[in-house]
Order: structure tokens, then C-alpha cells, then sequence
């Protein structure tokens, strides 16, 4: 049975073969799951998973006693399977291959109402009829995997009234529910309601897409019959539900509100994404869930893998054949990538730009679609000019220079916030500066700030201290004129000729020489280092033989050797400081950290001005 995000086989950078929320993980949730593991992984978990289930059932204004947990949603299905035991089972082609699987498990035989691309694989009225008093469950996604199309609330209803009719099991599997787009209404009003009124309906949900913790593996049902209940948790083994799990699960149950916030950011990129892949020719469905279905006759699979980028292949699914590719839905940096390769490789299909979602209408089309494509192939053979792209311009945002920082401050806070990865108030302008200037929201977490750091800096900028780099480059990136404004100075000895002598003349480094004669300046010091860990070795030196205290740190260097622990030096002492854990940094973050406390200085005396 294939499934996507076989990153273990293949070598890759992208993986677009999974349906997961491409934002990361709430503070919260990583904080409950790391501390479970430090403190409470020598414990058998709860077998019951009682504080998990009541902390879903008041996220979602349920009684407990309605839901059981597991070791993720397909666990979940193969346990209902075999509590259930049907004999007879309706579900979608295409649709998801576990369904076959967990059916054919108990010898189930199943019929599949069809999906037509020609109606853009949406549900049609008639999958009412499809349920009989034969048909024993009836277990389908929703929306559904992998066309992103979703049941309308009004189809959804008559659905379970009809199962009910006939006594047939109804499974939903919502495993993708929280990431569908924000127009789309919650199918159920009132959920309690709707499973008390209706005894074989049956709900399977997952935080593994939602909150993208797939490797934690957690998934719930939701059902309002406890019988049903009783015989799903009696195919369950014991302690089924990691302690991590449940933890984290606890934590993630009050994010619901910042998955529905993000679900509104991917569905935006999807949606860009996708007149994106049209631009280029291809075809491409619609979807109203975070993946959507591409079809093309060249084998954009291999191609895109070739260039580290893993996309689901669906010809294993019932109903589609090798042109159909299902595309999950990443951050715009990574879409743009996958444009980039799919122009590189010449993906796109002649004839088929700006349709949504259509089928070619007569076989000849086909033919003809293969012929242009052999015609482009020889042309490119022989022609050295490269060709122009229309569609890679149209993906360009026009923005005033003047806006470009404020915008990019205003896109930086708010996925920040989504992320739950807010800095304090005083932090924010520095963290987020060197999230613009490097694009790498990682410094969100490894940023280290010594007690009061940001207000020190600010005092000995306003008391005229002078400021030390290890390179001409981070000099020429700290903003000198805000600077002077206090009477300070930025300086580099990097390039000095007396700083070679004195290198030569003392077998040390010229790094460590700059710093022995910042200490010479007799006045309050801030070093900006970005990227010698020389620099804090020797300052923690000087600190440790009395020979000179630093006013202020701001530790910044990159690489590989030394670089981790000279900063964690500067970390154990009592010297203020700024310091970027672990590997990252350079010369321009090095600048930016002194560029954003100089601005944030100036922003907070300019609010405090009548």
C-alpha cells in the first residue's frame, strides 16, 4: 500500500506528497511534549487517556465519554473495521487506499461510488442511492483524499439521515476537517446533538495533519453509541496513546482558534499555487481542502524528484491513472521552488493554460497536445535562446520601496503570532529584525537574551558607548548616523596594520588582537561579533583573568568550529548580552542586532515625547 511522504527512499528537500499544516508547531504543544519527555516518560501512560479526552470534549463542547483516542486515525479505522465487521462496504474512487485496506482486512467487499473528473470530481446527488440495506458501512474522507473536495452541510445530512434509514454504518474520516478552506462552514452545528440523534454515525479526526505531528501519531473517534464505543476500545491494545502523545494532545486541543487561523494563510497560498500551475499550462482541480490534484501526461513525479522535491504519485488510487498527481499545499517558499522546477523541466502542457479543473474533450486533443510537446523538445535542442515566461513574472508583488520593511514586519509578526511564537515586547524588534534580514523564523527560539539585555543595551547606547565589530561588513551595516546621535562610534581594527603586528608579534589571532584593544578605548563597549568565535573566547578571557568586563555582548558568529561553544562562554557569565545559540549568525545579523536596538531605542523616545 503506498502512501506519501516516503522521505526515507528518496532524497528530498520539499515534500509536497503529504497533506500536513506547513506552519510549525504551537509553542505550547512542543513545550507539553518535551517536558513529558524529560519528566514523565518513565510512566506507563493513562490507558484511559482521561485528561486527553476531556480536554478534546471541552474543545469541542462534548462529553468525554463520546470520544476514544489512538495511535493515530489509521489505527483508529482498522480497530472500527474490526469492531464492526462488515460484510458489505460503499466507498469513494478515488479515495483513500487505507479504506481497501482496513476493509480488506476482514474480508470485506466493498463497492465504490465513482468520482468523474468531468464534474471535478465533486459528489453528486446520487450517492444517496448508493447506500442500501445491504451496504453494512459506508467510510469515506471528508473532504475527501486526494481531491480536496468537500460534502456540502446540506448533502452531509441527508447522508446520515439515509444511513440511518437503511442501518448502515456511516464513517467520516475529518483527518483533514481543521485545514480546509475558511469559507467552507463546519459541517455540524451542534455536534452533540448530531451524534446523540444519530447512533451509526461515526466521526475519525487526527492532530496529526492539523498541527503536523505526524511521527507523534494521534488520532480520536468521536460517536454518540456506546456499544459501537465499547467494541472499538476493546480492539484497542493497552496503553495504546503514548504519554508524549497525550500530553501534547492536551496542549493542542486549546489551538484549535490558530489552526483555523492558518488554515486561512494556506488556503490563500493554495490558491495562489494554483493559478500559478495553470499559468504554466497545467491542469489543475479545485479542491476546498490543503492538497489538490494536478494532471499531466509528463511524469512531473520523477522530474520534480530528480530535483529533491516529493509530490504524492495517484495511480493507486481507484479511479486515476499515471497523469494525476496530488500536490499538498507548503509556505509560498516553497511553492515558488516547485514553480522554478516545473519550468526547468518544461512541465507545463501545451493548449492548457488558464483552464480550471477541465477534461480534454476528444482524443485528438490528446494527440495534438503530444505532438506540440515533441516540437518543443526539438526546438529546445536547437535553440540557445532561453525561453520567456510570462507566468514567472506574474508571480512578482509590486510594492513601493517604502513599504517593503513595513510589510515585511507586518507578514513576520503575524506568522509569528500564528506560530505561538511570540518574543516579549521589548525582544520583538530585534528577534524579528533578524528574522527579516536572514528569512529564518528559527531565530524565534534560539535567540538568548541575558535578564534586562534589551534595556542595558539601550542605557549604554543613550551613555555614549562605542561599538566593536569583528568585520569591516557588519560595520558597514550598523546605521552609524542613529549612533553618533548619543555620541557613540563604531569601529573594526580588523584591517589595521598595526593589528597584524600585534597578531604576529603575540602568535594569536587578529580577531582576539581587536579585542585587547577595544578593551583600550576606556569607555563602555558593545561588541557586535558575527563571525569570529575567536573574539568571545578571548573577551571571556580577558573576563576571566580581571583584565577587562565587557559593557555588552551581542554573539553572533557562524560556522562550525568553536562557534557553538564560544558562545555559550559569553552565555555562563554575568556579561550582558544578545547571543544566537548553536551555528547561526554572520556579520549581517550581527549588524541588524545593533540596528534594531538603535531603532527601538529611537521608536520608544519618540513615543515617550508629548
Amino acid at each position: 500500500m503506498a502512501h506519501g511522504g516516503d522521505i526515507y527512499t528518496n532524497k528530498v528537500d520539499i515534500d509536497l506528497s503529504v497533506n500536513i499544516n506547513p506552519y510549525p508547531l504551537p509553542s505550547s504543544v512542543r513545550k507539553a511534549m518535551y517536558e513529558a519527555l524529560l519528566y514523565e516518560a518513565d510512566h506507563y501512560p493513562d490507558p484511559e487517556c482521561r485528561a486527553l479526552r476531556t480536554a478534546i470534549g471541552e474543545a469541542l463542547h462534548l462529553q468525554k465519554e463520546k470520544i476514544v483516542c489512538g495511535d493515530g486515525a489509521s489505527q483508529l479505522l482498522m480497530a472500527a473495521v474490526h469492531a464492526l465487521k462488515p460484510e458489505r462496504a460503499l466507498t469513494f474512487a478515488p479515495g483513500y487506499v487505507g479504506y481497501q485496506h482496513a476493509l480488506e482486512a476482514v474480508g470485506c467487499l466493498s463497492e465504490c461510488y465513482p468520482l468523474k473528473a468531468e464534474n471535478g470530481f465533486e459528489v453528486q446527488e446520487d450517492l444517496i442511492g448508493y447506500i442500501k440495506k445491504e451496504t453494512d458501512l459506508a467510510v469515506f474522507a471528508n473532504p475527501n483524499n486526494p481531491t480536496g473536495r468537500i460534502l456540502s452541510r446540506d448533502l452531509l445530512r441527508r447522508l446520515i439521515e439515509r444511513a440511518e434509514e437503511t442501518g448502515t454504518w456511516l464513517m467520516v474520516d475529518e483527518s483533514y476537517l481543521m485545514l480546509r478552506d475558511p469559507d467552507v462552514p463546519d459541517p455540524w452545528e451542534d455536534l452533540e446533538e448530531v451524534l446523540d440523534s444519530h447512533p451509526h454515525l461515526i466521526l475519525l479526526r487526527a492532530f496529526t495533519k492539523s498541527f503536523a505531528i505526524p511521527g507523534i501519531r494521534l488520532g480520536y473517534v468521536l460517536s454518540g453509541n456506546k456499544t459501537f464505543l465499547d467494541r472499538l476500545q476493546a480492539q484497542l491494545p493497552e496503553w495504546n496513546v503514548s504519554v508524549i502523545a497525550q500530553k501534547g494532545g492536551v496542549a493542542a486541543a486549546g489551538e484549535l482558534e490558530t489552526v483555523k487561523e492558518q488554515a486561512g494563510l494556506i488556503c490563500r497560498e493554495k490558491k495562489r499555487f494554483q493559478e500559478q500551475l495553470r499559468t504554466l499550462g497545467m491542469e489543475v482541480f479545485d479542491s476546498e481542502a490543503n492538497y489538490f490534484l494536478v494532471r499531466s501526461r509528463r511524469d512531473l513525479y520523477q522530474e520534480l524528484l530528480d530535483q529533491g522535491i516529493l509530490i504524492r504519485r495517484c495511480d493507486d488510487f481507484a479511479g486515476l491513472d499515471g497523469q494525476y498527481f496530488r500536490f499538498g499545499v507548503r509556505t509560498q517558499e516553497e511553492s515558488e521552488k516547485v514553480l522554478a522546477a516545473l519550468e526547468k523541466v518544461g512541465a507545463a502542457v501545451s493548449g492548457r493554460a488558464g483552464q480550471k479543473g477541465t477534461v480534454p474533450q476528444a482524443a485528438n486533443q490528446d494527440l495534438q497536445d503530444h505532438k506540440n510537446a515533441d516540437i518543443r523538445e526539438a526546438e529546445q535542442k536547437t535553440e540557445t535562446v532561453k525561453e520567456y515566461h510570462p507566468g514567472a513574472f506574474a508571480r512578482i508583488e509590486h510594492v513601493l520601496p517604502a513599504d517593503i520593511e513595513r510589510n515585511s514586519f507586518r507578514t513576520i509578526g503575524r506568522e509569528l503570532a500564528l506560530q505561538g511564537r511570540t518574543p516579549g515586547p521589548l525582544e520583538a524588534p530585534v528577534t524579528m529584525r533578524l528574522i527579516h534580514t536572514s528569512a529564518d523564523f528559527e531565530y524565534a527560539d534560539t535567540v538568548y537574551y541575558s535578564e534586562n539585555a534589551v534595556e542595558t543595551a539601550w542605557k549604554l547606547i543613550e551613555s555614549g558607548a562605542d561599538i566593536v565589530t569583528d568585520t569591516n561588513m557588519a560595520l558597514a551595516g550598523i546605521n552609524k548616523t542613529e549612533l553618533a546621535k548619543y555620541g557613540g562610534e563604531a569601529h573594526c581594527f580588523m584591517a589595521l596594520p598595526e593589528t597584524a603586528r600585534r597578531a604576529r608579534e603575540l602568535g594569536s589571532t587578529r580577531a582576539a588582537v581587536c579585542m585587547q584593544m577595544a578593551a583600550e578605548l576606556n569607555k563602555p563597549v558593545i561588541f557586535a561579533i558575527g563571525n569570529a568565535p575567536t573574539a568571545l573566547i578571548e573577551l571571556r578571557r580577558m573576563y576571566d583573568e580581571g583584565i577587562f568586563r565587557p559593557a555588552f555582548v551581542i554573539g553572533m558568529p557562524v560556522g562550525f568550529v568553536n562557534v557553538v561553544v564560544s558562545k555559550e562562554l559569553i552565555m555562563e557569565t554575568d556579561i550582558p548580552c544578545i547571543i544566537n545559540r548553536g551555528r547561526k549568525g554572520g556579520s549581517n545579523v550581527a549588524a541588524a542586532t545593533c540596528n534594531a536596538l538603535l531603532y527601538s531605542l529611537r521608536d520608544r523616545k519618540e513615543k515617550q515625547q508629548p
